[in-house]
């Protein structure tokens, strides 16, 4: 698997949480890896757009399922067997 960062070069400093960014990351990254085959790539993107600064993961995986795109957001969402219902 191939991993990479783009960062923006206007990004703002912003006053975040450190427990929930890095939840936040470690989340992104091995779920993405997860919906992978190898040789792949993951990039973390992050961007500034008006006030605000955006994160974005970007997977080279088979996307997500319709039903499960409509339910992206809440709680405990996982598609995982051994996951949270």
């Amino acid at each position: 698997m191939n991993f990479s960062l783009e960062l923006a070069a206007n990004l703002p400093t912003i006053l975040v949480d450190e427990k929930e960014i890095r939840q936040l990351i470690f989340n992104l990254v091995p779920n993405g890896f997860e919906a992978m085959e190898p040789g792949h790539n993951l990039v973390i993107k992050a961007a500034a757009e008006e006030n605000h600064v955006i994160l974005a993961s970007e997977a080279q995986g088979i996307g997500i399922e319709p039903k499960i795109l409509e339910d992206l957001g809440k709680p405990f969402l996982t598609t995982k067997e051994k996951g949270l219902l």
